[in-house]
C-alpha cells in the first residue's frame, strides 16, 4: 500500500484547514494510500513535522502540505534536504495563495483536493538563497516585511486586504526606506541605490500583480529592483509603471531575468522568502535549482 502523510497548519489562512483534513484523509484512503497526519503545533517548539520528514520520509510516495504559502515554505527546505524525495501535493487554503497561481494549482478547495489523487506530477524550479530555498520570492526593502509582520489574526479576518491595510500604515516609513547595493548576475552588473527588490517567479506576490511571464520550468527567475526615488517626479514614475505593468519601460526599474547573482549590501539588510522572514546580513547568493521538486497539479 502507498504511503502518504497530510502536514497541516490549523492557523493558516482563514483557518479552513481544518475543515478540509477529513475530506484529504477518505480521497487519500479511496486511492489506495496509508495516511498519517502530522498537524503544525505552533507552541511545541520540539516538535516539527518538516524536519520530522526528513528523519521518517524516504518511504514515503506522497506529502501532502495543507496551509498557505509560509507552510508549504518550511516544507520545502526539508524536501530539497533529502535525496530521496517523495511527490509533493498542495492544498492552498491560505490568506493569498500566490504559490498555487504559479504552478498552477485551483484555489478552490474541493478542486485542489480532486488534484491530490487525479492531477499529473509537474516538476519545477526551486530559488536557492544563502542556505535557504523558495518557492516563489525572496525581497527586501519597502513592503517586503508586510507578510509576516500582519498579524494572523487579522490575516484570517480580512485575508489579503489585511496585507494592504498594513502596508499604507506604514506607507511613509517604507517610501523612505533605502539600500546601497552592488548585484553580479548572469551577463550584468548594478550598482545604486533602491529602495525594494525581489527575485521571483511568480504572477502575484502579497495578493498584488507584478511583472514578467511566469514560467516555472525554465530555469530563470525575475529579478526587479527599484530605485530610490528623489523626488515626487519620480515617485510617480515608478508607482504608474509598477500600476500599468510598464516597467520595462521605467528608468527607475531594473527588470531582468537570470539564473543566478550576488547581491551586496553597505549595511545588514533584512530579507523575506515566501512571506516569512528569511535573515540579515550585507551578501546574499541567489541561484536557481532546475526542476528540483515534483508537484501534482
Amino acid at each position: 500500500m502507498k504511503k502518504a502523510i497530510l502536514i497541516f497548519n490549523g492557523s493558516a489562512g482563514t483557518g479552513r484547514v481544518r475543515q478540509y483534513a477529513y475530506q484529504v484523509i477518505e480521497e487519500l484512503t479511496s486511492a489506495g494510500f496509508r495516511t498519517e497526519v502530522w498537524p503544525i503545533l505552533p507552541d511545541r517548539t520540539n516538535y516539527d513535522p518538516c524536519r520530522m520528514l526528513e528523519q521518517y520520509g524516504e518511504d514515503i510516495d506522497l506529502v501532502v502540505c495543507a496551509g498557505g504559502d509560509g507552510t508549504l515554505f518550511h516544507l520545502v527546505n526539508s524536501l530539497m534536504r533529502m535525496k530521496n524525495k517523495p511527490l509533493l501535493g498542495y492544498l492552498p487554503l491560505g490568506s493569498t495563495n500566490d504559490f498555487a497561481r504559479v504552478i498552477p494549482i485551483p484555489t478552490e478547495p474541493e478542486a485542489a483536493i480532486e488534484v491530490l489523487t487525479h492531477g499529473h506530477p509537474f516538476s519545477y524550479d526551486i530559488g536557492k538563497f544563502n542556505g535557504l530555498y523558495f518557492n516563489y520570492v525572496a525581497a527586501f526593502g519597502a513592503f517586503a516585511a508586510v507578510s509576516y509582520s500582519t498579524d494572523q489574526n487579522t490575516k484570517n479576518m480580512l485575508g489579503h486586504a489585511a496585507y494592504t491595510i498594513n502596508g499604507l500604515s506604514h506607507f511613509a516609513e517604507n517610501l523612505s526606506y533605502r539600500r546601497h547595493l552592488h548585484i553580479k548576475a548572469d551577463h550584468f552588473h548594478a550598482d545604486g541605490e533602491y529602495i525594494f527588490g525581489a527575485v521571483y517567479n511568480a504572477a502575484t506576490i502579497g495578493g498584488f500583480q507584478v511583472a514578467g511571464k511566469v514560467t516555472p520550468d525554465n530555469g530563470k527567475f525575475d529579478l526587479l529592483l527599484v530605485k530610490a526615488p528623489d523626488n515626487l517626479m519620480e515617485v510617480t514614475s515608478i508607482l504608474n509603471a509598477l500600476t500599468n505593468q510598464e516597467i520595462d519601460s521605467c528608468p527607475e526599474i531594473l527588470h531582468r531575468e537570470i539564473s543566478n547573482a550576488e547581491i551586496t549590501f553597505d549595511e545588514p539588510t533584512a530579507w523575506t522568502t515566501d512571506g516569512d522572514f528569511a535573515e540579515e546580513g550585507t551578501v546574499f547568493r541567489f541561484q536557481v535549482c532546475p526542476r528540483a521538486i515534483t508537484i501534482l497539479r
